[in-house]
């Protein structure tokens, strides 16, 4: 597999610093991406589109400052939250995506938010790029499979 050019997928608009890119627009689930997972995402939210799933894609390109609102309005829309990333699921991305969460719980987001992880479990080694995302599952695939659990999970919190 070779990984497609990134020009695709940020000539949306120019990089703002502290400003996400919203990729593309969706209703059914929010999928956060950064940095080399922006194109496994782009790619799993044309397969999803292909089955009637609507992905809203942003890539969150700055960590600091993060761009809470972008968050904070995209889940409240579709009360779901894929969070795909190249970094640990102990730390990094993710983390700081589900802390914005559960700040703004009870607050902006009146509902649950259900909420799946994509990320590496181990301590990664070199090699070319898509090598090593499809041996830690960090590819589109993955993220499809993830959007079945999430979907059935907004189904059980009764989140439309």
């Amino acid at each position: 597999m070779k990984l497609e050019p990134l020009d695709q997928y940020t000539a949306v608009d120019k990089t703002k610093f502290g400003h996400a890119q919203i990729l593309q627009a969706g209703t059914d689930l929010t999928i956060f991406c950064c940095g080399l997972m922006v194109q496994q995402t782009m790619q799993a939210a044309a397969k999803l589109s292909d089955i009637n799933i609507s992905a809203e894609v942003i890539n969150l390109h700055t960590l600091r400052p993060l761009d809470e609102k972008a968050i904070i309005d995209s889940v409240k829309k579709t009360k779901t939250a894929i969070i795909a990333c190249e970094h640990h699921l102990d730390s990094g991305f993710n983390t700081l995506i589900m802390s914005v969460i559960a700040k703004h719980m009870g607050r902006e987001l009146i509902h649950p938010v259900a909420i799946e992880v994509i990320g590496t479990t181990g301590f990664g080694e070199s090699g070319k790029d898509a090598q090593v995302l499809d041996k830690y599952g960090l590819n589109s695939l993955a993220i499809v499979k993830k959007t079945k659990l999430l979907l059935a999970k907004k189904l059980r919190l009764s989140l439309g």
